[in-house]
């Protein structure tokens, strides 16, 4: 960010000024501030960043809307800040999956409900991996995503594909069959497990019953 405070605190009092966000925001100035300042201060997660001040100040902005999701989630700043981090890691997804930032969170945020994703919730994209793919399992997140299981697929098997986000995943094929395949609760093809990613799609797709690939 390398920003000076009055920079930080220019770019601020311009997002004030915008109607839409100001309307959207029923944060004070001073809220605002205390949550961005406590984000400035955690170096691994803004170096990791790459935001400019207003890009963070949008997600964070974003988060404060969903009052109801922010009861449920009890995070502290910190996890607040990873979360927001793991999803600007994973554009190339974001933009196959047709959802933005704040649509994105809030299916991450609902998987909080689930005991056994809820105890992983400090996501690096492995996690996020095994979240998108657990939110098939839920009828109601199934039908807000909008996402048949041909474009779920495209989103895995493009991940594992683009250099940068295998490099971040620390994911070797068959640990990510395993996250998959045990989600999919497919016993046979989890015994089966030596896949390499076109098998694994072929897999998923047959085992969805969708005719065209």
């Amino acid at each position: 960010m390398r920003l000076d405070t009055r920079d930080l605190w220019r770019d601020i009092v311009s997002l004030r000024h915008n109607k839409r966000t100001r309307d959207m925001m029923r944060l004070d100035t001073r809220d605002l501030w205390r949550y961005i300042v406590s984000s400035r201060h955690i170096k691994r997660t803004r170096d990791m960043m790459r935001l400019d001040t207003r890009d963070l100040c949008r997600c964070i902005v974003s988060l404060r809307h969903i009052k109801r999701t922010r009861e449920i989630m009890r995070l502290d700043i910190r996890d607040l800040c990873r979360c927001i981090v793991s999803l600007r890691h994973i554009k190339r997804t974001r933009e196959i999956m047709r959802l933005d930032t704040r649509d994105l969170w809030r299916y991450i945020v609902s998987l909080r409900h689930i005991k056994r994703t809820r105890e992983i919730m400090r996501l690096d994209t492995r996690d996020l991996c095994r979240c998108i793919v657990s939110l098939r399992h839920n009828k109601r997140t199934r039908d807000m995503m909008r996402l048949d299981t041909r474009d779920l697929c495209r989103c895995i098997v493009s991940l594992r594909h683009n250099k940068r986000t295998r490099d971040m995943m620390r994911l070797d094929t068959r640990d990510l069959c395993r996250c998959i395949v045990s989600s999919r609760h497919i016993k046979r093809t989890r015994d089966m497990m030596r896949l390499d990613t076109r098998d694994l799609y072929r897999y998923i797709v047959s085992s969805r019953h969708i005719k065209r690939t």
